[in-house]
């Protein structure tokens, strides 16, 4: 059957995967996360910047530990600096569009994961003003208002619960 020969292929691949993350210790999710996190904080090359962006966006879109190491090490304030430092050149606009998701990703996770995403004081005022400054450009614009969305309702949903436990 086709399906159980698809199966079988990317059972092997996966393998294949794993045996080579078991070989190279530097090639581990987690590994891989602290490189682009360090890059993050401590480069201004715009190539290394979006590779690092590239790796946490593509982590944090399938894995929810990655998402838990992302808000431990802080990146939501790097994220949200970085974003401040960007203009509106393509390649920036790049980093933008890759950092936006990197955040969604961890807001997915829930509503309180996802406070803590917006963890700095100002990251509701970066997204709007994201909203004012890109509402031209649908994709920034939704990124933007989906996590404003996100952090105003888990900010709700916190002071709820701490009304009630009162």
């Amino acid at each position: 059957c086709k399906s159980d020969q698809n199966v079988t292929l990317i059972r092997a691949r996966i393998e294949m995967a794993n045996q080579r993350a078991l070989a190279n210790p530097g090639m581990t999710l987690g590994a891989l996360m602290r490189v682009a996190l360090n890059t993050l904080e401590n480069s201004t090359n715009l190539t290394h910047i979006t590779k690092a962006c590239m790796t946490l966006e593509l982590s944090t879109r399938y894995s929810e530990t990655s998402c838990q190491v992302l808000v431990a090490s802080d990146a939501p304030s790097i994220l949200y600096q970085l974003i401040l430092s960007l203009n509106r050149s393509p390649p920036h606009i790049r980093i933008l569009i890759l950092a936006l998701k990197i955040l969604k990703n961890g807001a997915k996770r829930g509503l309180k994961f996802g406070l803590l995403i917006a963890a700095p004081e100002n990251a509701g005022t970066v997204l709007f003003e994201l909203l004012q400054v890109y509402k031209e450009r649908a994709e920034i614009f939704i990124l933007a208002a989906n996590l404003l969305s996100t952090l105003i309702k888990a900010k709700h949903e916190i002071a709820f619960e701490a009304m009630n436990t009162q």
